[in-house]
């Protein structure tokens, strides 16, 4: 992990007091995607995995990037499981986290996506300029860059 990785997540700690139960990517896909399918769950993580450009050190960093992911916008306080259905949702997040950072190819990114957003919750300006359009559950993905 990068000095200026720790110093953001001693920041977020610090700011909200309560640490992330799971790691920060299994954070983020429970509380981004916790509710889709398998198919829009792994679409989620195959965003971040884009973004980091495969590279299992950033992903952290680009889940914690500033106004990446609605989940960390403000001061987040990582969900526990309210049941066991959740409790197994967030278990197969942190096993899905930990296949990213393997880095040994186990994860296969579903797409090449970069962005997504929920349309029918909000419409980011950015949208507009998506290419290689697919929605998956409720939420839209694609490209722009």
């Amino acid at each position: 992990m990068n000095k200026s990785l720790l110093i953001l997540a001693a920041v977020m700690v610090s700011r909200c007091s309560l640490p992330c139960p799971a790691g920060v990517v299994a954070d983020t896909l429970f509380a981004e995607c916790r509710g889709e399918s398998m198919a829009g769950q792994k679409a989620v993580a195959s965003v971040i995995w884009n973004r980091a450009g495969g590279n299992p050190e950033k992903l952290e960093s680009v889940c914690l990037a500033r106004k990446q992911f609605s989940c960390w916008n403000a001061c987040y306080h990582p969900q526990k499981p309210r049941n066991a259905a959740e409790s197994a949702i967030l278990a197969r997040f942190e096993g899905l986290e930990s296949d990213m950072k393997a880095g040994n190819g186990k994860f296969k990114p579903s797409g090449a996506w970069t962005h997504y957003y929920a349309p029918a919750k909000c419409s980011p300006k950015w949208a507009a300029k998506l290419k290689n359009v697919q929605d998956i559950g409720s939420h839209r993905f694609g490209n722009c860059r």
